[in-house]
């Protein structure tokens, strides 16, 4: 995020559709079938040949999918930080820090994001998000005249006064007293 408001890179925001479906399964597992999907006997069991939300798997296989995309698309992962992948030719940077499911790729070029999701959508159900507005929760507000990046989480503390409500509290001043 720093280095989006210094080098005043664009950030956008991208969510891969339930990524861990997506994972490829190393080993053989299987399940009972689902309730009300009978094939021949409920007795029978199905094998799995996709990763499924709830398995031990799910996370590993879901990362070494994605890692291979990116990699075949032509990023590198920092050694300081597997889940930061970079992308470099000639002119054209492209970080991407990822969390989980939701991807933040930062670059001087509008053009090469798009590319970039363009590609990437070619693997995964993606869904551009635009802009960055959100990540992770908390709030994030750019003002690129002055190449600064504020986060916060306002609407989090609004919501948790809501939930026990209190938004119609007052506020007071609290003095220590030692």
């Amino acid at each position: 995020m720093a280095m989006s408001a210094i080098e005043d890179l664009k950030l956008c925001s991208v969510d891969i559709t339930a990524a861990f479906i997506n994972g490829d399964l190393d080993e053989e597992i299987y399940m009972k079938q689902p309730e009300g999907f009978h094939i021949d006997s409920p007795s029978k069991v199905c094998r799995l040949r996709k990763s499924l939300y709830g398995l031990k798997q799910s996370a590993r296989q879901w990362n070494k999918k994605l890692h291979s995309v990116l990699t075949e698309l032509g990023f590198k992962h920092i050694e300081s930080d597997r889940s930061v992948y970079i992308y470099s030719n000639g002119e054209v940077r492209i970080i991407v820090p990822i969390y989980i499911d939701d991807i933040t790729p930062a670059s001087k070029s509008p053009e090469a994001i798009d590319k970039y999701v363009q590609l990437l959508s070619q693997h995964f159900k993606c869904h551009d998000l635009g802009p960055t507005r959100f990540l992770l929760g908390i709030a994030v507000e750019r003002d690129c005249s002055t190449r600064t990046l504020k986060l916060h989480q306002s609407q989090f503390i609004l919501d948790l006064l809501e939930k026990y409500n209190m938004s119609d509290c007052k506020p007071v001043l609290t003095v220590r007293i030692d």
